[in-house]
């Protein structure tokens, strides 16, 4: 798949104008005049890296420190819609037995 026309978030910190090449879910390549399989044409749009949250206590109706087993997938799944491909979950202050059953949910 080929996105067509998009401004790009660059290496230098800088938008350009450019096409990308999608295979298997990942980009394979960035350049201009890109041809060869299914084209979508992304003018307006931005083209970004994956986001990073280095804090975050919960989302989509979900807390880290409730310490429920399916807390960081519902965590996951909402933050991957809006871009965000890696985080830290982050707890509360509350009681040690509170924060170390959060913790052993994450380590699985």
């Amino acid at each position: 798949m080929i996105l067509k026309n998009a401004d790009i978030f660059d290496s230098d910190f800088a938008l350009r104008r450019a096409d990308v090449r999608v295979a298997d879910g990942k980009i394979t390549e960035i350049g201009e005049n890109l041809n060869g399989g299914e084209e979508h044409d992304l003018s307006g749009c931005v083209i970004l890296p994956g986001f990073i949250d280095i804090h975050i206590h919960g989302c989509g109706g979900a807390d880290f420190s409730d310490a429920l087993p399916d807390t960081l997938e519902t965590m996951s799944r909402t933050l991957a819609s809006f871009g965000v491909t890696s985080f830290c979950p982050a707890s509360m202050t509350l009681p040690y037995d509170r924060i170390e059953k959060a913790f052993e949910n994450a380590a699985g």
